[in-house]
Protein backbone atom coordinates (compact mmCIF):
# COMPACT_ATOMS: atom_id res chain seq x y z
CA UNK A 1 0.00 0.00 0.00
CA UNK A 2 1.26 3.44 -1.37
CA UNK A 3 0.20 6.37 1.27
CA UNK A 4 0.36 9.95 0.44
CA UNK A 5 0.49 12.30 3.91
CA UNK A 6 -0.08 15.29 3.27
CA UNK A 7 0.61 17.93 6.62
CA UNK A 8 -0.51 21.32 5.66
CA UNK A 9 -0.67 23.05 9.47
CA UNK A 10 2.37 25.90 9.74
CA UNK A 11 2.65 24.70 13.70
CA UNK A 12 5.09 21.92 14.46
CA UNK A 13 5.21 20.84 17.61
CA UNK A 14 1.74 22.50 18.74
CA UNK A 15 -0.23 20.93 16.13
CA UNK A 16 -3.31 18.51 16.88
CA UNK A 17 -3.48 17.38 12.89
CA UNK A 18 0.30 16.84 12.46
CA UNK A 19 0.01 14.95 15.88
CA UNK A 20 -3.26 12.96 14.82
CA UNK A 21 -2.06 11.93 11.24
CA UNK A 22 1.68 11.00 12.84
CA UNK A 23 -0.28 8.08 15.39
CA UNK A 24 -2.55 7.48 12.23
CA UNK A 25 0.63 6.60 9.74
CA UNK A 26 2.40 4.72 13.02
CA UNK A 27 -0.63 2.63 13.56
CA UNK A 28 -1.17 2.14 9.84
CA UNK A 29 2.72 0.76 9.65
CA UNK A 30 1.86 -1.90 12.25
CA UNK A 31 -1.04 -3.13 10.41
CA UNK A 32 0.03 -2.95 6.79
CA UNK A 33 3.33 -4.87 6.32
CA UNK A 34 5.61 -3.20 3.54
CA UNK A 35 3.29 0.12 3.51
CA UNK A 36 4.98 2.87 1.95
CA UNK A 37 4.57 6.47 2.96
CA UNK A 38 5.74 9.73 1.13
CA UNK A 39 5.70 12.74 3.17
CA UNK A 40 4.44 15.95 1.59
CA UNK A 41 4.93 18.98 4.08
CA UNK A 42 2.53 21.69 2.29
CA UNK A 43 2.48 23.85 5.49
CA UNK A 44 6.20 24.47 6.28
CA UNK A 45 7.21 24.01 2.40
CA UNK A 46 3.98 25.42 0.00
CA UNK A 47 3.90 24.67 -3.66
CA UNK A 48 3.56 27.78 -5.76
CA UNK A 49 0.31 29.39 -6.13
CA UNK A 50 -0.92 29.18 -10.06
CA UNK A 51 -0.35 31.86 -11.90
CA UNK A 52 -1.63 33.14 -16.08
CA UNK A 53 1.27 31.12 -17.01
CA UNK A 54 0.43 28.14 -15.58
CA UNK A 55 -2.99 28.26 -16.73
CA UNK A 56 -1.82 28.80 -19.97
CA UNK A 57 0.59 25.88 -20.13
CA UNK A 58 -1.83 23.71 -18.21
CA UNK A 59 -4.82 24.51 -20.62
CA UNK A 60 -3.18 24.15 -23.55
CA UNK A 61 -3.35 21.99 -26.59
CA UNK A 62 -1.92 18.33 -26.27
CA UNK A 63 0.15 18.87 -29.35
CA UNK A 64 0.95 22.07 -28.68
CA UNK A 65 5.19 21.66 -28.20
CA UNK A 66 6.34 24.84 -26.03
CA UNK A 67 9.47 23.76 -23.32
CA UNK A 68 8.94 27.31 -21.73
CA UNK A 69 4.98 25.97 -20.77
CA UNK A 70 6.60 22.52 -19.72
CA UNK A 71 9.20 24.47 -17.02
CA UNK A 72 5.96 26.38 -15.85
CA UNK A 73 4.30 22.62 -14.57
CA UNK A 74 7.00 20.85 -13.44
CA UNK A 75 6.56 21.70 -9.69
CA UNK A 76 2.83 20.51 -10.77
CA UNK A 77 3.50 17.45 -12.92
CA UNK A 78 5.72 16.20 -9.86
CA UNK A 79 3.03 16.67 -7.12
CA UNK A 80 0.17 15.38 -9.58
CA UNK A 81 2.72 12.03 -10.09
CA UNK A 82 3.01 11.79 -6.24
CA UNK A 83 -0.83 11.95 -6.09
CA UNK A 84 -1.67 9.56 -8.96
CA UNK A 85 1.07 6.74 -7.63
CA UNK A 86 -0.67 6.40 -3.99
CA UNK A 87 -3.31 4.27 -2.90
CA UNK A 88 -4.18 6.08 -0.22
CA UNK A 89 -4.59 10.00 0.51
CA UNK A 90 -3.80 11.20 4.10
CA UNK A 91 -4.63 15.20 4.42
CA UNK A 92 -4.18 16.40 7.96
CA UNK A 93 -5.13 19.80 7.96
CA UNK A 94 -5.95 22.68 10.90
CA UNK A 95 -9.62 25.55 10.00
CA UNK A 96 -8.29 28.56 9.51
CA UNK A 97 -10.93 31.56 9.11
CA UNK A 98 -13.22 28.91 8.93
CA UNK A 99 -11.54 26.99 5.55
CA UNK A 100 -8.58 25.14 4.94
CA UNK A 101 -5.22 27.01 4.49
CA UNK A 102 -3.89 28.41 1.96
CA UNK A 103 -1.03 26.09 1.32
CA UNK A 104 -3.35 23.07 0.79
CA UNK A 105 -5.64 25.47 -1.81
CA UNK A 106 -2.32 25.71 -3.31
CA UNK A 107 -1.41 21.84 -3.42
CA UNK A 108 -5.10 21.49 -4.67
CA UNK A 109 -4.89 23.89 -7.28
CA UNK A 110 -1.30 22.31 -8.41
CA UNK A 111 -2.84 18.60 -9.17
CA UNK A 112 -6.09 19.52 -10.62
CA UNK A 113 -4.97 18.49 -13.72
CA UNK A 114 -7.64 18.29 -16.86
CA UNK A 115 -7.35 15.08 -17.95
CA UNK A 116 -4.85 13.94 -15.40
CA UNK A 117 -6.51 13.88 -12.05
CA UNK A 118 -10.39 14.41 -13.63
CA UNK A 119 -11.65 13.86 -17.28
CA UNK A 120 -14.58 17.06 -18.45
CA UNK A 121 -17.70 15.15 -19.33
CA UNK A 122 -19.25 17.38 -22.42
CA UNK A 123 -22.59 17.56 -22.86
CA UNK A 124 -22.71 17.15 -26.71
CA UNK A 125 -27.08 18.51 -26.56
CA UNK A 126 -27.80 22.07 -26.86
Amino acid sequence: MKVLHIDASPRTVRSVTRKLSAVFIQNLRLKVPGLHVTHRDVGHHPPPFISDAWVGAAFAPADHDDPSMKGVLHHSDALTAELLACDTLLIATPMHNFSIPACLKAWIDQVVRTDMTFKLKRNNSN
